[in-house]
């Protein structure tokens, strides 16, 4: 009973069940339904009141529209008859009690067909040029119109004929008229109806306001500040709430007088109650949700955060290398079950680990002891073949036979070089590309160079890095290369200015060129370049080794089993040979990627390359 009691979901049961009752949320819910039905309530009718306030300007905007329609009809087979034409505009403004003035205006904004029987130039009348430019219905407010010279609105309809603007037909309507037939005034007041709006106009689709009850720098304190007319013209909306440029929130009733020509918007105080009852409902639910936080931040802190900080704590400390537990517990025994359970098992599994890591450690020891062994007895090999190579040259009769002992001698030491390299690293996985070339060049010059010859090789080896598998053929090739450069040195300019240059240089990272993909990582390149001078020979008595094609083989091998990309430049003063190859790993057997326009490169199936004069690799 007691394991049960001090378990961490029966405490937070326990205590959440008396801190968070679904009373306080169920009030605060009807609270909230009710006020919004309230406020729809309060819109509705306010949207409804905006309807009747705007029925007698829709009915004047719309029969004013369908009389610019019907005379735009009928003003096409009259456009030759001015005469009668003006006389049928002056019937419609005789028939009607708010229209002032009837015409029809050419696409030349000439008017010689309207009511007053005139001709009229229309020319540089904003609302004309917009007719003309548009030839869309439109209405607008004019103060004062071009003709009339007092305030009015005008509607306009275009005019066509198969197809061909001809004009537009407009119907000034007097501004006075117009609001004998707009507001409240116009409506019977009764108890049942709401109160005023502040202020209720009428805009086109493009948010330009045509009449409103007060002035424009009233109206303009009274419009929603984070919505434009035009935009509310094109949005659908009936009813909704927002602050005018007074920081006061109103309620905006909008309604469409001529679909995407003219609307309406009424604005009304916000008829939303103080908010006392809403809150007085609220303090109860409220207050029971202040208390349940307060209990379950309690609950939560002494039962469980307190404990898994200390076992955070102590992972932390594991996971950061220190691995002596101390012997400590980690948690109190006021701490959950589940808590301390998952402490002890912590406690198990890093005792496990530590266990593991030292059994692990001890076989990467005996591994590396091994693996130091196996390079080491392989590079005395090695140079017990050298020392038997070594007797064979100086009992070996003939140059050729010399020489030829000799390269291989080169070679043999050049892999007793690599492996001495591998055992006396630190890091069996690695070779430095440094100390490594650096030996191998060092090894290959005394023998390859005769001591007259005066040249002093220049080596510029950056500190590189590579794996085993590479320092192998990188070694061999780097061999077969000064060789190579020894057997095509001479003096271009004469005697001491013979020259040579070693260099390997890290490149900036690239794609592999068989795949191209951007999202991948760019592999690392480096770049072994070895270039000589040319001319006369070293020395009177130095005769260059002579070559049967086996180092150009070689080479070619060793640049295919990197990867790299062989390149050779044979000049009239210098020869150079550069291989570009990957550092990290490359499958065996790449074959050797093209060279750049204008190099020289060894074809895959020549047993020889030739070099300057006629000389070989």
């Amino acid at each position: 009973m007691k394991g049960i009691t001090q378990s961490l979901v029966f405490r937070v049961v326990v205590m959440l069940t008396v801190a968070l009752l679904p009373v306080g949320i169920i009030a605060l819910m009807q609270t909230a339904n009710v006020s919004r039905q309230a406020s729809e309530l309060n819109r509705s009718a306010l949207y409804g009141r905006t309807v009747a306030d705007v029925e007698d300007m829709r009915d004047l905007l719309h029969g004013g529209f369908a009389s610019a329609r019907v005379m735009a009809t009928s003003v096409v087979g009259l456009r030759d008859d001015p005469a009668a034409c003006s006389d049928l505009m002056r019937q419609l403004v005789d028939r009607s009690v708010v229209y002032s003035l009837a015409m029809f205006v050419d696409a030349e904004y000439q008017s010689n067909c309207n009511s007053r029987g005139e001709t009229f130039d229309l020319t540089g009348s904003t609302f004309s040029e917009r007719m003309v430019r548009d030839r869309v219905p439109m209405a607008d407010l004019l103060s004062p119109g071009r003709v009339t010279g007092e305030e009015v609105m005008v509607l306009g309809y275009p005019v066509y004929q198969d197809g061909v603007f001809l004009g537009f037909v407009s119907i000034s309507i007097m501004e006075g008229d117009l609001t004998q037939h707009t507001g409240a005034d116009t409506l019977p007041a009764t108890e049942e109806m709401v109160e005023e709006p502040i202020d209720l106009l009428t805009f086109t689709d493009d948010g330009q306001v045509l009449l409103a009850r007060s002035d424009a720098d009233t109206l303009s304190r009274e419009l929603p500040t984070d919505v434009s007319l035009q935009a509310l013209a094109g949005g659908g909306v009936t009813a909704f709430s927002a602050e005018n440029a007074n920081g006061d929130t109103r309620i905006y009733t909008l309604v469409t007088i001529i679909p995407g020509l003219v609307h309406a918007m009424a604005i009304w105080e916000d008829a939303t109650p103080s908010g006392l009852n809403w809150y007085s409902a609220a303090v109860f639910p409220m207050l029971m949700w202040i208390i349940s936080l307060g209990v379950a931040y309690i609950a939560v802190h002494r039962l469980v955060l307190v404990h898994i900080r200390r076992l955070r704590a102590r992972m932390i400390r594991f996971a950061a290398g220190h691995r002596s537990l101390g012997g400590q517990t980690g948690l109190s025994d006021r701490a959950p079950t589940e808590l301390r359970e998952m402490n002890e098992t912590f406690s198990s599994m890093a005792e496990t680990i530590l266990r593991d890591e030292a059994e692990l450690e001890d076989g990467l020891n005996e591994k590396n002891l091994l693996l130091r062994e196996v390079h080491h007895r392989v590079k005395n090999n090695l140079q017990l073949i050298a020392s038997v190579m070594n007797m064979e040259i100086r009992k070996a009769e003939g140059d050729e036979a010399r020489t030829t002992l000799r390269r291989i001698l080169d070679r043999v030491l050049g892999l007793a070089t690599v492996h001495s390299s591998l055992y006396q690293t630190s890091r069996l996985s690695i070779v430095h590309a440094d100390l490594l070339l650096n030996a191998i060049l060092r090894q290959t010059l005394s023998t390859a160079l005769p001591k007259e010859a005066g040249v002093s090789p220049k080596m510029d080896i950056e500190g590189l890095t590579l794996a085993p598998d590479q320092a192998v053929p990188v070694a061999l090739l780097t061999t077969e290369a000064v060789t190579n450069a020894t057997k095509h040195m001479g003096h271009p300019d004469g005697p001491g200015t013979a020259w040579l240059k070693i260099t390997l240089e890290e490149l900036e990272p690239e794609h592999t060129p068989a795949t191209g993909d951007e999202d991948e990582e760019p592999s690392a390149r480096a770049r072994l370049t070895v270039v000589n001078s040319v001319g006369e020979p070293l020395s009177r008595d130095y005769t260059p080794p002579s070559s049967n094609g086996l180092g150009n083989q070689l080479i070619r091998a060793f640049a295919a089993q990197l990867g790299g990309k062989l390149s050779i430049d044979p000049g009239e003063e210098t020869f150079e040979l550069s291989v570009t190859f990957p550092i990290d790993d490359q499958p065996e057997g790449t074959p050797v990627a093209p060279v750049a326009p204008g190099e020289r490169t060894v074809p895959p199936s020549s047993g020889l390359a030739e070099g300057p004069k006629g000389g070989t690799i």
